[in-house]
């Protein structure tokens, strides 16, 4: 048991669960962002893709910006919990693959990414 560290597949069991009991009924403006991140050319789920939310809050002139990174599953999949009143920029990048555009979000949702392998475009 590792203290302070929390695996992506216990992250998405438990928001499942308090979805499914009501704590989650405002999860999109609570600022969960999820998705999965799959291959253009086999449409198989990528596992390691680096996932990077900017979270950018506040009001000019005070305009604050945080960033938070982490990777996706087996899977392809991956979650981040923000805060859900800011604007969010979701990006995804694997060594091999192309870059993928970046995503705007409001408050939070699904967020998915079909990245292209380089010599493929």
């Amino acid at each position: 048991m590792k203290i302070g560290t929390v695996s992506l597949s216990t992250m998405v069991a438990v928001s499942l669960v308090l979805l499914s009991l009501g704590y989650l009924g405002c999860a999109i403006e609570d600022g969960m962002i999820w998705g999965q991140v799959t291959d253009s050319r086999s449409g198989a789920p990528i596992d390691s893709v680096e996932i990077y939310v900017t979270t950018i809050a506040g009001d000019a002139p005070r305009i604050e910006e945080r960033m938070l990174r982490s990777f996706t599953d087996d899977n392809g999949r991956y979650v981040f919990f923000t805060s859900g009143r800011d604007l969010h920029i979701v990006d995804a990048e694997k060594v091999g693959y192309l870059a993928s555009a970046a995503r705007l979000v409001k408050r939070g949702g699904e967020v998915n990414f079909v990245l292209v392998p380089v010599g493929t475009e």
